[in-house]
């Protein structure tokens, strides 16, 4: 898991900060389902996630919110 230090905050910008991508593919990820939020798939990029929240970008990147 790499951590990454972010406040509570929504679920496009801790994707972004995870993946280094652009705003269009970070879009893309979204709204194909390539981002799951404990093991489930989310297409809401404005989605608020607590600290402690596990998510997964792709099939490699995992990022936890601390």
């Amino acid at each position: 898991v790499e951590p990454v230090e972010l406040p509570q905050q929504n679920l496009f910008l801790l994707v972004r900060a995870a993946r280094g991508t652009s705003v269009h593919k970070t879009h893309e990820l979204i709204r194909e389902g390539a981002v799951k939020v404990s093991g489930v798939a989310v297409t809401d990029p404005e989605r608020i996630l607590p600290v402690g929240t596990l998510v997964r970008v792709g099939r490699r990147r995992w990022a936890k919110i601390t």
